[in-house]
């Protein structure tokens, strides 16, 4: 591996500054606009955030390098940030480059995300997790509530401790009528017994 003068000297040949605005990297390109540093014959790095790490150090694992100026092969070190992807994408909606009318309205009113039942991928409804939720209390194993709903343990371990399916109370007695009516609780009641499917 070069040493980081030579890495630096390699770099900022390939750096074209404007005094006033970005300093725009004119070296190798991905297909999605972003500059690539080699730094060895076979590792390459974001330039942003390789010009990133030799101004500021080391990035903490899970953060990406954002740019506030919006352009890709931007390297000039005070354009960029530090932040989540939530924060980039965030950042992105805000100043109105979310292509997708859907994904700006999610980030909008994240109360529209289509959950539980109005999901078009869900395979469970809300009387099927309420079940789940029963057989876990009376001390049924995961495993086997998995094979009895032909779900995984990890699906029953999400749904039990509401990591998933949030919008179901809890405590049969605190549903709306809409969602467990009476005759909802007989048949679950019922189907507790062995009398349903």
């Amino acid at each position: 591996m070069r040493d980081l003068a030579a890495l630096a000297e390699a770099f900022w040949i390939r750096v074209q500054k404007d005094p006033h605005g970005c300093w725009l990297w004119t070296g190798g390109r991905h297909k999605d606009g972003y500059g690539y540093f080699c730094v060895t014959k076979h590792q390459r790095i974001l330039a942003h955030r390789w010009s990133y790490e030799y101004h500021y150090g080391l990035l903490i694992p899970g953060l990406s390098v954002c740019h506030t100026c919006d352009v890709r092969l931007c390297v000039r070190p005070d354009h960029l940030f530090l932040g989540t992807n939530w924060d980039n994408t965030r950042d992105r909606h805000q100043k109105g480059r979310t292509k997708s009318i859907i994904g700006q309205i999610m980030l909008q009113h994240p109360e529209r995300r289509a959950r539980g039942e109005r999901n078009g991928n869900v395979k469970l409804d809300a009387s099927t997790v309420t079940r789940i939720r029963l057989l876990a209390a009376q001390g049924e194993s995961r495993r086997a509530i998995a094979r009895k709903f032909g779900i995984g343990k990890t699906t029953v371990s999400d749904i039990v401790n509401r990591a998933t399916w949030q919008q179901i109370p809890e405590r049969l007695d605190e549903c709306p009528a809409r969602v467990v009516r009476p005759q909802d609780l007989a048949e679950v009641e019922g189907w507790l017994r062995g009398e349903g499917a």
